[in-house]
């Protein structure tokens, strides 16, 4: 296939040859490229990464038992199993055009002679027969209320994403009219997602970790606008002081995770910390991006410090505090580390 297109990325559909995929592939897309097309090229994937960070992911998958990086590119994880690169054919274009790779996400970084100039979509998350069959003797939804339109929403979801599988809980006036799994939660054992399925929470710590914070404020063991030293003195002092307050509403200039292809460091680690204050070694020693107070700038990095604060105040680990004085009192069994 041809492409008359000059600026952006090119894109060929073949969904519709149905190409069955079972063994490792490779695609060779040739394309004539000058040392200032490489340039472009380069500077387009940067800038594309730069204006939406959060449409590209990297994870490690195994395939055929062995482990290998996996980027996700998209509004919700599409899956790109092969990517490929322009490969420099002389001195002058490798030395001023360099790209690194590794293997594994646990692999050192290794220089190549190329840059990323292509990418390959491929569906790899077929419904077992089991689940399948219990979609077809369910009956279409064509009522108008709010349990039925918001299945039809998480069923196109599916179908647009190619996401494993979600759950769903519907409620009205606090009234639980509709609670269940949509796809599949182990896709290699065909297993369903159930209500009882467990999800990481990701950024809904923010909010859980917030409650800690409330609860120590009314109990006078936590002062907001103290300086952070004062439950966290590991810390070092920056330029400016930071204060709880600030770190809690993202206004405290710690510094969010590097998100640009030259540094990956924060996307895929493989260090076990046993508490948040050991955790906060990752970037305690980096400058501030801003003056805390002067403007918002959202900082995951910044609700870790936060753990390290509650570990001060009150004496234990972070995960045992909201285990015992939050999750359990208020009835979130299922709630638990990992």
């Amino acid at each position: 296939m041809e492409s008359s297109m000059k600026n952006g990325w090119m894109e060929f559909d073949f969904s519709k040859l149905n190409f069955l995929v079972t063994k490792p592939f490779y695609i060779a897309v040739e394309r004539i490229l000058t040392s200032s097309d490489r340039e472009r090229v380069a500077r387009g994937y940067q800038e594309f990464i730069r204006k939406h960070p959060s449409r590209l992911k990297i994870d490690t998958v195994l395939v055929d038992d062995k482990k290998q990086v996996r980027e996700r590119l998209g509004w919700s994880g599409i899956d790109l199993p092969g990517t490929f690169i322009g490969i420099a054919n002389n001195k002058k274009i490798e030395e001023r055009n360099v790209c690194y790779t590794r293997k594994t996400s646990f692999d050192k970084w290794e220089k190549v002679k190329g840059i990323l100039s292509a990418t390959v979509t491929l569906s790899n998350q077929p419904l077992s027969v089991e689940v399948k069959t219990q979609t077809s003797k369910e009956k279409p939804c064509k009522e108008k209320t709010p349990e039925c339109k918001s299945t039809l929403l998480c069923q196109k979801f599916l179908e647009d994403t190619n996401v494993n599988g979600l759950q769903l809980c519907v409620s009205v006036k606090g009234e639980t009219k509709l609670s269940k799994g949509f796809g599949l939660a182990d896709v290699e054992n065909n297993l369903p997602v159930t209500t009882a399925t467990k999800f990481r929470i990701n950024s809904v710590s923010k909010a859980v970790t917030s409650v800690a914070l409330i609860k120590l404020t009314s109990e006078n063991k936590l002062d907001l606008d103290a300086p952070i030293q004062k439950y966290v003195p590991s810390f070092p002092e920056k330029k400016y002081i930071i204060t709880t307050r600030q770190l809690a509403g993202h206004l405290g200039g710690i510094r969010d995770y590097y998100g640009n292809m030259s540094d990956l460091r924060d996307l895929v680690r493989n260090e076990h910390y046993h508490n948040s204050t050991d955790a906060i070694k990752i970037f305690e020693n980096d400058s501030l991006v801003y003056k805390p107070g002067d403007r918002f700038h959202y900082s995951s990095f910044g609700w870790n410090l936060i753990g390290a604060v509650i570990e001060g105040a009150s004496g234990q680990k972070y995960l045992d505090y909201m285990e015992q004085t939050i999750w359990k009192p208020v009835g979130m069994l299922n709630t638990c580390r990992r």
